[in-house]
């Protein structure tokens, strides 16, 4: 994602919720991000590739992990 849109996007905290969902049953955990004083012309990249992607874990499987660095993905 990339955007210079200082009207749909101002200065201020943004909440994101990432959920894991197991057949019916799913947990979620939030973090928030905070813009300070946006740039017109500095846009916000999530570097790539994407660190967010759809995996499916089997009962009693390996375990997963989907560990990342809020640091090293948005510039």
């Amino acid at each position: 994602m990339t955007t210079a849109d200082m009207v749909t996007y101002p200065a201020g905290d943004y909440t994101f919720e990432i959920i894991g969902t197991i057949g019916t049953n799913s947990d979620s955990e939030t973090f928030v991000a905070t813009f300070v004083d946006p740039c017109p012309t500095t846009p916000l990249t999530i570097t790539l590739p994407d660190p967010f992607t759809d995996k499916t874990h089997y009962l009693r499987g390996p375990v997963q992990t989907m560990g990342w660095d809020i640091n090293s993905m948005i510039t």
